[in-house]
């Protein structure tokens, strides 16, 4: 001791090398949908989520022969055998490595998604599979919590590397606290309920890596609360006024619109928007019988969350009751005028590649309208382009970034598609990317609108103006991102 102050690096963290064959994947992965039963189980949720990541870090380790010396997993005893609490991708990678035929007990559509794909890098592969690995050993589960929340961005604090998406915060949360958000207790309901319908959940696994924040708009709607009884209780549980089965064809839907993207934030932008869609899923689905409270007589039925069917804690008011006479006595509903959709630019693209700032900056201007906001999206449009491409050619090229933006992306579209050249042929036969490629190189001006409304104090863009030039560098920044995403696993 130095002084009255311990000594730097004595936290009484251990490194030791272990067998693969001691280490255990983590049942309760903040990645998975929801805790696994076994490790078989494990390995197919890590594979569902994160097969295609996977895959990627696979080709890796079988090439290079080693792990990253500067990122050794998280381990914590549990008996005779260790639990990874970090490093569970890796841990996957090394089982199937040493033995592919674990890939014989996932289900078919992920067995035939991956195995072969896996067989073949294992017969290229110049090195044989590790016997043991070196990991860091931690006394208990919170003793690395700081550690692993840092890495993954749960704190937002400037010292994390590898972003969880929103669902595996909300995951990690509850662990930590015991605290539900109505999305994830929407999700906690679901793998409940319907977690052997296999389409359902392989809808609900693409559904949380892609479009999980849209959740929380649609289950606070008065639709899906008032008139399907989708309640979000006090203690954090979802119930169910109409019970599980008969709401099945509802979320079946749902699930499936959602994980397609046929329904996204744009397309949802306000609740009017996310109101009509409901309402008609609702009559495709379920018709419009016996699905509202105020339109039953029967009580909720049980749930396997709620076997008691919310007798005892649900308060909302039911036929025969004094609040049916005055729902009877009400004034007709007067249907609402259909308005015209909201217009919004990059909606859906992620940036999870690039810095948490620019991931952030890339969502806030999506929510935006751009009727209601021209100027101010195309100022945000244009700090986009500029500070997205000077982090990729940073990351992918050797030369200093030049200082002016069409510069900045003709460097990265020649990166992005090194056959890229302008030359434009038959319409039906030339890449969107040559035809930005050429616009930019021959129009100076045809940035100017992003260019000026940063720089002028007169000129303002136009709505239109500004939704054209984002549809046009969406796919851009899309192919940008998806190469920043690869670096990183690799």
């Amino acid at each position: 001791m130095v002084g009255n102050k311990l000594p730097f690096g004595s936290g009484g963290w251990s490194q030791k090398k272990l067998p693969v064959s001691k280490l255990d994947l983590d049942l309760m992965n903040a990645r998975f949908r929801d805790d696994a039963e076994n490790q078989t189980q494990a390995l197919e949720f890590m594979l569902a989520v994160a097969g295609g990541k996977c895959l990627k870090l696979f080709e890796d380790l079988c090439m290079s022969g080693d792990l990253n010396p500067s990122d050794l997993p998280i381990v914590v005893a549990e008996g005779n055998r260790y639990r990874v609490l970090e490093g569970n991708r890796r841990l996957t990678c090394l089982k199937i490595w040493k033995k592919p035929g674990l890939l014989d007990s996932i289900s078919e559509d992920l067995r035939n998604k991956y195995k072969g794909r896996f067989e073949s890098v294992i017969q290229e592969a110049p090195y044989a599979p590790p016997n043991e690995i070196k990991v860091v050993v931690v006394d208990s589960i919170e003793d690395a919590d700081g550690w692993i929340d840092k890495k993954h961005g749960r704190d937002k604090d400037g010292a994390s590397t590898v972003e969880w998406n929103a669902f595996e915060k909300d995951r990690r949360q509850y662990r930590k606290t015991n605290k539900k958000t109505r999305a994830f207790s929407f999700v906690d309901m679901l793998n409940a309920e319907y977690g052997d319908e296999l389409e359902m959940m392989q809808s609900l696994s693409v559904l949380l890596q892609i479009q999980y924040t849209i959740l929380e708009r649609i289950l606070n709607n008065p639709v899906m609360c008032d008139d399907l009884g989708v309640r979000y209780e006090s203690d954090g549980r979802t119930r169910l006024d109409q019970g599980a089965k008969s709401m099945r064809p509802f979320f079946a839907r749902l699930l499936d619109d959602l994980a397609q993207k046929r329904k996204n934030s744009r397309s949802l932008g306000d609740v009017e928007e996310i109101s009509e869609y409901l309402t008609l899923l609702r009559e495709e689905t379920l018709g419009n019988e016996n699905l509202s409270p105020t339109n039953s007589n029967k009580p909720p039925e049980p749930t396997k969350n709620d076997p008691a069917g919310g007798a005892e804690a649900n308060s909302y008011p039911r036929q025969g009751s004094e609040n049916q006479s005055k729902v009877k006595d009400a004034a007709p509903v007067k249907k609402r005028r259909k308005r015209k959709p909201t217009v919004r630019v990059l909606q859906g693209v992620s940036m999870d590649g690039f810095s948490g700032k620019t991931a952030k900056l890339v969502e806030d201007t999506s929510v935006l309208s751009v009727d209601n906001n021209p100027v101010i999206v195309a100022i945000l449009l244009r700090v986009i382009l500029d500070i997205a491409c000077y982090q990729f050619l940073k990351r992918f090229s050797k030369q200093k970034p030049p200082h002016s933006l069409d510069e900045k992306i003709k460097r990265v579209l020649k990166i992005i598609d090194p056959q890229v050249s302008g030359e434009l042929g038959k319409a039906e036969t030339t890449k969107p990317f040559d035809i930005l490629f050429r616009t930019v190189d021959d129009d100076k001006n045809y940035l100017r609108l992003v260019q000026f409304a940063v720089h002028s104090s007169e000129y303002s863009s136009t709505a239109g103006e500004t939704k054209e030039l984002a549809d046009r560098f969406e796919p851009m920044l899309v192919a940008m991102n998806e190469r920043m995403r690869q670096n990183q696993v690799s």
